[in-house]
């Protein structure tokens, strides 16, 4: 019979010899996880650049029908007609709202009511008998048109249709008329007025649920794009 200190070492000799294989199966087992499994991948990769909002064009004034361009008028006289126009493009890439904005600025009390304003191209003869037609109301001297929308042009243009019709110009066209009314008294001699037209522009992409509010429109640069 064996006595009781030779039991306990072979006891001893058997836990040891019991942790010594099960650690070696966990080696083996993490040993094979990282290195006896084919593999592979794939990858890609690409750029996205933001697009382009870029009005372009130029505004042009006449005197009574001419057909030369002219920076101011110095000579102003009752019954003359200045005619506005411009054609602006879109070089950017970006589908936009278009509006115009004329702003006359805070008139002098002695000009002011002898100042209309007209949609379209007016002349002094057309304007001595009809004077309702196409008349445009400033607010505080400035008057803003309905919006439309103008295509973008160039590369990965947006242009706008529903049900496959065109809904965006390839183009905007800028035409109005300030009269100066015969009636204008002595008193308005000499005064003068600033004539500021400019075009403001709004992305159309994810922004045409409605169609913008001046709170929108507030938003607009006051610079051109790229200055």
């Amino acid at each position: 019979m064996k006595n009781s200190s030779e039991t306990k070492k072979q006891n001893a000799i058997r836990r040891y010899s019991g942790g010594l294989i099960c650690l070696l199966i966990a080696v083996a087992l993490t040993t094979g996880t990282l290195s006896a499994y084919f593999s592979d991948i794939v990858k890609g990769s690409g750029t996205a650049t933001a697009g382009s909002l870029d009005l372009t064009g130029d505004y042009l004034f006449y005197i009574n029908g001419g057909g030369v361009p002219i920076a101011s008028v110095g000579n102003l006289n009752p019954g003359d007609v200045v005619v506005v126009k411009a054609t602006i493009a879109n070089v950017g890439n970006k589908s936009a709202w278009v509006r115009e904005v004329i702003d006359l600025g805070i008139l002098d009390i002695d000009l002011e009511p002898f100042i209309q304003l007209y949609s379209g191209e007016k002349t002094g003869a057309a304007l001595m008998s009809d004077r309702i037609t196409d008349r445009l109301i400033p607010t505080n001297g400035s008057f803003a048109t309905a919006p439309c929308i103008i295509d973008g042009s160039g590369a990965d243009a947006e242009t706008e249709s529903v049900a496959g019709v065109s809904i965006g110009a390839s183009f905007y066209s800028v035409v109005f008329s300030i009269y100066f009314l015969q009636e204008a008294p002595n008193k308005s001699q000499g005064k003068t007025f600033v004539i500021s037209a400019y075009t403001q522009a709004l992305q159309y992409r994810n922004n045409h649920s409605a169609t913008p509010d001046e709170n929108a429109w507030s938003t607009v640069v006051t610079s051109p794009f790229g200055n």
